[in-house]
This record gives structure tokens, sequence and C-alpha cells, in this order.
């Protein structure tokens, strides 16, 4: 029944085309999808939005949490402990993190996987007074590193405006690690709400009629 979860892949060599992009106003950035792709409808809170290529093998998360009070003051490294905590503990395999930039701002990339094969690229930027996330769940085989079209999304975020970075502070670890833990643990359970409706609807798509 796993293996329903995914149509084949086809290798894509070409640079992907992008589409127009799709602004948050009221979070401030934009990015811009491949074209081909589409929302996908109905996704669980606290998730702002999501896509998918025609086929499902390969998705886009979007997260964002506002940051209130001594909140603001998290660096990234004390939310990612938390976040990669909070994936470990909803079964997901950790692979590798790699720091960054997006936008000019400090970035971490995580990368892991799940039982099933799935695996997950989360993008982890905080500016202003909150924490970016742009999440890719592909297919076995897929690699969100070298895939152009998911690159394409990632190299697309854009700020509306300027922002400043997170304020670096140590008199906020226990916020941020909470902060990051429960964002890793509803990143992972959003794989598996993302990925059961696209089940049931591929399996409605394809039963036969009477």
């Amino acid at each position: 029944m796993k293996k329903t979860l995914f149509l084949p892949v086809l290798m894509m060599l070409s640079v992907a085309v992008s589409a127009a992009p799709v602004s948050f106003p009221e979070h401030n950035f934009s990015i811009e999808t491949p074209a081909g792709w589409t929302a996908i409808n109905d996704i669980p809170k606290p998730m702002l939005a999501a896509y998918q290529n025609a086929d499902g093998s390969k998705k886009m998360l979007l997260l964002v949490q506002k940051l209130a009070g001594a909140q603001r003051a998290l660096t990234n490294s004390q939310f990612l402990d938390g976040m990669k905590k909070g994936m470990a503990r909803q079964g997901m395999v950790l692979d590798s993190e790699q720091p960054g930039t997006i936008q000019g701002l400090p970035s971490i990339t995580v990368t892991g996987h799940l039982p099933t094969g799935i695996t997950l690229t989360a993008h982890v930027v905080g500016a202003g007074d909150k924490m970016y996330v742009m999440q890719a769940v592909l297919a076995p085989g897929i690699a969100a590193a070298t895939d152009s079209e998911v690159q394409s999304v990632v190299q697309s975020f854009k700020f509306l405006t300027p922002v400043p970075a997170l304020a670096e502070s140590s008199d906020s670890d226990a916020v941020a690690f909470r902060v990051g833990f429960i964002i890793g643990v509803v990143l992972v359970l959003t794989i598996v709400v993302v990925g059961v409706v696209f089940i049931i609807k591929r399996v409605a798509f394809s039963k036969p009629k009477a």
C-alpha cells in the first residue's frame, strides 16, 4: 500500500520554469512555484500553505511561527536543537544539517527520512519576530539538494520589505528549544496527514467506475 503514495519520478535535467510569485503580505514574504505545481487544499494547521508537482512526488510546505516577547531573542542553533528532537520523536531519522543563508540572513537546512523512504528537507531562517520554514517532502530517490524544482522554490524566497535577523541571546535557550521542538513535531505529523490525504485521493481517482 505504501507504494501507492508516489508515482515513478521522471528525471528532469533542465532548469525548472517558475510560475508567477505567490505573496504572503501578512508574513512579509513571497515564493515562486515551478510551472505545473498546484496548491494543496485542506492542509492542517499551523501550516500556512503547501504546493506539489503534478504527480505528487514533490511537495513544499510553508510554516511561519510568530515569536513574542523573549522568544524573539532565540537563535537558529537553539531553535534547531529543539526542532531536531521534535522530528526524531516522531520517527524521523536525521541525515544531515547544513548552515547557509537565505536573503542574506543565517539559515539552517535539516535533512532526514522516514522509514517509508520519504525524505524531508527543512530550510529554516529567522527574521524580525518570525521563524520561517520551507519544507520539501520528496518521494524516495529525489534529493532536495540537487532537484532543480525544489531549489528554485527555496531560492525564490524573498522578503517583501527588509527585516533584521533574530537577535542572539543565551537567556532564551529553554524557550527556543521548546518552540523548535513543537515545530519539529508539527512538521513530521503534517507529512503523515498530507500523505494520507494524497493516498485517499489517488485511490478514489483510480477506482474503476461500476
